[in-house]
């Protein structure tokens, strides 16, 4: 391209007089539009050149009117196309067209500002009307004419012409600056015409430039030095096998310096002597990858080492291989753009976001200063850090956070002994020192921690100093750069609000802990509220002036049903709630209409019937939050659900009549019948039978009492078990023989497996068999038989008593185990106090069994229950 280039503008104007001669030589008619005729052909030959092959060219390059024209066309336009690739290169949008308005070149920025779709390609300047609007600055649409398209095919030259620009495909405008140049060769001839568009914020030195390249794009001399010279972008030119530099600008050979620091010039260097390993690896392969793809290859954000600043630098690197004029690729342009002021920014403002969230996060200011520190040392590329807050005395910092453990935290300086720091604190501007530099406290202090320079930036709030964020750097740089310095104070000042607001909240926390209730009720009293009446046992019903119910928890909800927050007490109320005298309580007796009334309500006890009839006893009382006027604001009633002591107490009073009935009836009996065998002294048949009527009523009292004692055990844990081996056949039958003078035993039939042995407590196990037995004949007909069957099912047996009596309802099943219940046939005998089952259940479950029954009404019960089979052992040895 180089060479191209130069060849060009040596001899510019030699073009159109060989052309002229060739076509007069050919006795063809010559004209200024012929020999431009010829460069557009040349330009088809290239193309079909570079796709179809040698052959084609060569075939292509006979369409031309003589083979010097051909060549020389090839040469121009071959030039124009190694351009297009640089063009590509450029952020602007630059358009070339012929004379006559026929687009040569249209680079990748002037496409997408186009916005045009794939399937539409643009050939000449009179199409762009379809696909875009210009208008002026005033947003007045322009003529055709005052197109700059239009303008410069007249031959007008224009630079910095600032319009609006819209393409009809997107919503979106442009404001760009157009410059415009027609390109003539030495005899005056318009060869093309170079549009240039650019955003108005471009910088002033990439407008300068271009518009530097536009001025010699008018005579093309040297153009690819000045183009790769004073190119706003690195750039290079990359040949041969070896990749040796054939030309680099200064922005290119800083890359260089980088990525290995030089000692002599680079061009005419291979790219392996001038590169680290590291960076020639990763060049290499972007290079043969533009190479095999013959397309351009771009890394952003390549990383080198600014050794001046002892810093990163960023850099927008891309690929773009070039071909000669067979068509082959054996040149690379490498262009490099330096990106370290974008990256850096995108870096700090990712950082800053960070440092701003963390510190507004509420906590320990130890903890947020410490996530803050870490991201600070990273930004800049610190080695460590600390954070130091003054004392109270002013004089001294003491250390509360830091990033490599050091001990600095709870260390003390005295501000005095560290000139650099006192400066840092009171001109409230970031110090920046090496130790060479540093008092002997500071030297000793970096000594200590093995760092070389210490960057102070001090924490101010409220104008006032506060501490120091002090940045260690384990190699002396050069002085940070003014916007570094910003940036640390920018982010200095946010963590020092936020230290000093965490700090804040500590000193005011016990204040902020006594007033936690009130700021509850400021800040979300609704839902705060509601939460804490829900863990109260105790209905809770809050009532506004109008009577209204405005807050209340699960418990009066449910007492409640048939309100909400928005609506007052239901009028049925009134005869759901009673008095204790079972008298109906008058609406404007209620307790909340008392206390919303002024009038004095002291706590007592009512009555609710339910919907379902059941009664229900509530112990409620209330108080009232009156304004500072003393006018009731609001009433607020407890309600104490008192049902099971009511029913405790019931059950208590029943018990005890129970307890002194049924003991009175035995003693009554052995009363009588003592009386009557005093009579009947001289027959000793009648003696016998009272005997046996006596010990039957001694029986029934004993078990009576037994009820009672083991009951009372059970419900304070003091139920002792002592099991043994036994074989559950010939206990039962003993059993039964020993109580024949209490139970009927000739109605008892057993079918017990002789071998059957458990492990049980046999005086507990006595009592299950007995109450059972007992309860099966006193609630079966006198004449029927009682079953007692057991056999073995896994690791226990299960024992049965079947009876025929008239059955237990199936509503009364799951209460037929609790304490003090009695059946509805229970309850006609007096003889029942409702603790044999339940003494029975714990019994079952203390030897690790469980009980349960089965009845059909009419035809009689059985109730069953398990015990653990004991180890096997013979009936000899037990």
């Amino acid at each position: 391209a180089e060479a191209d280039a130069v060849a060009i503008s040596r001899d510019d104007a030699a073009t159109v007089e060989t052309v002229e001669s060739d076509a007069q030589a050919s006795q063809r008619p010559y004209s200024r539009e012929t020999a431009f005729s010829s460069l557009v052909s040349a330009l088809e030959c290239a193309t079909d050149a570079s796709v179809s092959g040698t052959e084609n060219a060569a075939h292509a390059t006979r369409k031309m009117a003589t083979k010097k024209a051909s060549s020389r066309g090839l040469r121009l336009l071959q030039f124009i196309t190694n351009m297009e690739k640089i063009f590509n290169s450029i952020p602007e949008a630059i358009i070339v067209t012929d004379p006559s308005g026929k687009i040569m070149l249209c680079n990748l920025t002037m496409n997408a500002m186009l916005n045009l779709p794939a399937e539409t390609s643009l050939e000449y300047i009179s199409q762009l009307p379809q696909h875009l609007e210009i208008r002026s600055t005033k947003n007045d649409r322009l003529s055709l004419s005052e197109w700059p398209f239009y303008r410069v095919l007249r031959g007008e030259t224009f630079l910095n012409c600032e319009l609006q620009l819209r393409p009809l495909a997107s919503i979106r405008t442009y404001d760009i600056t157009v410059s415009g140049i027609p390109v003539y060769n030495k005899t005056g001839q318009m060869l093309c015409t170079l549009v240039c568009l650019y955003a108005h914020s471009a910088p002033k030195n990439v407008q300068k430039n271009l518009e530097s390249l536009l001025y010699e794009c008018r005579n093309k001399k040297h153009f690819l030095d000045k183009l790769i010279f004073e190119a706003p972008v690195g750039m290079a030119v990359i040949g041969g096998i070896n990749h040796t530099i054939e030309k680099a600008n200064p922005i290119f050979l800083k890359l260089l310096q980088e990525c290995k620091p030089l000692n002599s010039p680079a061009e005419g260097r291979k790219l392996k002597e001038v590169l680290s390993k590291e960076h020639y690896e990763a060049f290499l392969y972007a290079i043969e990858e533009a190479y095999q793809s013959e397309k351009q290859i771009d890394i952003s954000g390549y990383k080198t080492t600014n050794h001046e600043k002892a810093a990163f630098s960023y850099w927008q690197l891309s690929f773009v291989p070039m071909r000669n004029y067979d068509g082959n690729l054996t040149k690379l342009i490498i262009m490099a753009q330096d990106a370290t002021a974008t990256v850096l920014h995108h870096q700090r403002n990712e950082i800053s976001a960070s440092i701003v969230a963390e510190l507004n996060a509420r906590g320990e200011y130890t903890q947020i200063v410490q996530t803050v520190l870490a991201l600070v040392i990273e930004s800049v590329g610190a080695s460590d850090g600390a954070i130091y807050l003054f004392e109270p005395d002013q004089k001294h910092l003491r250390g509360v956070s830091e990033l490599v453990p050091s001990h600095r935290i709870g260390h003390l300086i005295n501000i005095d002994a560290h000139p650099h720091e006192k400066d840092a604190l009171y001109s409230k501007q970031p110090i920046y020192y090496v130790d060479s530099e540093g008092s002997p406290a500071e030297k000793n202090q970096l000594s200590r921690l093995k760092m070389k320079a210490v960057l102070a930036v001090p924490l101010i709030s409220s104008g006032q100093p506060i501490g120091l964020i002090l940045i260690d750097f384990a190699e002396a740089i050069p002085a940070p750069s003014s916007e570094i310095m910003t940036f640390m104070e920018l982010i200095a000042g946010q963590c020092a609000l936020a230290i000093d607001r965490a700090i804040a909240y500590q000193e005011n926390a016990q204040l902020l802990e006594s007033e936690h209730q009130a700021r509850i009720a400021i800040e979300d009293k609704n839902t705060q509220l509601s939460v804490l009446l829900q863990t109260l046992e105790e209905g809770v019903a809050i009532f506004d002036a109008n009577e209204d119910i405005i807050m209340q928890n699960s418990k009066a909800f449910h007492l409640l049903k048939d309100h909400n927050r928005a609506t007052t007490m239901p009028e049925n109320l009134c005869s759901q709630l009673l008095y204790t005298d079972r008298t109906v309580v008058p609406h404007e007796q209620y307790p909340h209409m008392l206390l919303l009334r002024g009038e004095p309500f002291h706590s007592q006890e009512y009555l609710i019937i339910k919907n379902n009839l059941e009664t229900e006893y509530y112990w409620i009382s209330g108080s009232v939050v009156k304004d500072p006027s003393g006018k009731v604001q609001m009433a607020m009633l407890i309600f104490n659900d008192i049902t099971a002591l009511r029913n405790m107490e019931q059950s208590r009073e029943n018990y005890l009549f129970s307890i002194s009935h049924d003991l009175r009836t035995p003693l009554s009996v052995i009363s009588a019948w003592a009386q009557f065998t005093e009579r009947s002294a001289k027959r000793p048949e009648r003696v016998k039978e009272s005997m046996a009527k006596i010990n039957s009523a001694v029986w029934k009292m004993n078990y009576l009492i037994q009820d009672i004692v083991d009951s009372a055990r059970i419900e304070s844990g003091q139920l002792q078990l002592v099991p043994c081996s036994t074989f559950l056949a010939s206990f039962v039958t003993a059993m039964v023989e020993e109580f024949r003078g209490a139970i009927d035993s000739s109605r008892v039939l057993l079918t017990i497996p002789e071998d059957l042995c458990v492990m049980a407590d046999t005086k507990r196990l006595g009592r299950i068999m007995i109450n059972l037995l007992s309860n099966a004949l006193k609630y079966s007909p006198d004449q029927s038989t009682v079953a007692i069957k057991a056999y073995c099912k896994d690791d226990h047996a299960v024992i049965s008593v079947i009876d025929q009596g008239c059955g237990i309802e199936p509503e009364e099943i799951s209460k037929l185990f609790q304490r003090y219940y009695r059946t509805e046939a229970g309850r006609k005998n007096p003889n029942s106090i409702g603790l044999g089952l339940y003494i029975t259940k714990e019994l079952v479950l203390a030897h690790g069994g469980k009980i349960w029954v089965e009845s059909t009404p009419g035809l009689g019960s059985t109730f069953s229950f398990t015990l653990p089979l004991a180890k096997t052992e013979s009936k000899s040895d037990s």
